[in-house]
């Protein structure tokens, strides 16, 4: 499991969808109690041990137990990056997020080739409004895996928070490229398109995404007379012009 990300609504503002990056490139991916159970209760204490302690508290989705163990990680061996960046995904996924940029700072000097630690930053940077330094970060984590479909997506989302509408379209239509069955990035490429005026094409890809994952269509059930809307009638996301009335026509 590399990345997970949480579907939310995305209407007015855009936002970031993503679930940080738990395990570095190199890491373990077995993550049973059971694989990890003995270094619990381990009477030898290192970095190591610590790390596994921290990983089966993950299973457990015991974030706060996680942290400590990978706190302790750091404290016995400040050179292990491995530990200084599990410890910031804990920070960032309990929105400590100015403790988990720290972290990822120095996880990077100590292993300046972890590009999971550069979208992680990236995330807590965009957290915190600072769009620009998360352009930055999400744009090293591309260099070192330009096949990266959420850094794409994310990075557009913050150069639309920008007002960047022209360089967010490209990195948008570079997600779908590379994944076409990437849900999240069809949906911020739609709603993109719609608002630059490419309705039909903006449809397309709202559509696709909604026949990707059913769930979309509920970001589009709506009362309004005017704009994007689930249509029941023919099962798919219309968009309906606003039109102002004329004073003959307005009912108040």
């Amino acid at each position: 499991m590399k990345r997970l990300h949480i579907l939310l609504l995305l209407i007015a503002i855009p936002v970031f969808y993503f679930m940080p990056v738990l395990f570095s490139s190199d890491g373990e991916s077995n993550l049973s109690l059971e694989y990890w159970f003995p270094a619990l209760f381990s009477s030898e204490e290192s970095a190591e041990n610590h790390i596994k302690a921290g990983k089966a508290f993950l299973t457990e989705d015991n974030l706060w137990k996680a942290r400590q163990s990978f706190h302790r990680a750091t404290k016995f061996d400040p050179q292990n990056s491995e530990a200084k960046f599990l410890h910031g995904t804990t920070q960032l996924s309990l929105k400590y997020f100015e403790e988990a940029i720290r972290d990822f700072t120095e996880c990077l000097q100590l292993d300046p080739s972890n590009g999971n630690a550069y979208y992680n930053r990236a995330i807590s940077f965009a957290h915190l409004q600072n769009f620009s330094s998360a352009i930055r970060d999400f744009t090293e984590a591309i260099k070192l895996n330009p096949s990266d479909v959420a850094a794409y997506r994310d990075r557009g989302v913050a150069k639309q928070r920008l007002g960047d509408k022209r360089n967010a379209l490209a990195d948008f239509q570079k997600a779908v490229a590379l994944q076409p069955n990437y849900v999240q990035a069809q949906v911020s490429l739609g709603y993109l398109l719609v608002q630059m005026g490419s309705v039909e094409e903006g449809l397309n890809h709202l559509n696709l995404a909604a026949s990707l994952d059913p769930q979309v269509r509920g970001n589009f059930i709506t009362d309004k007379t005017c704009g994007l809307a689930w249509a029941e009638e023919t099962q798919r996301i219309i968009y309906r012009a606003c039109e102002k009335l004329r004073p003959e026509e307005n009912p108040l």
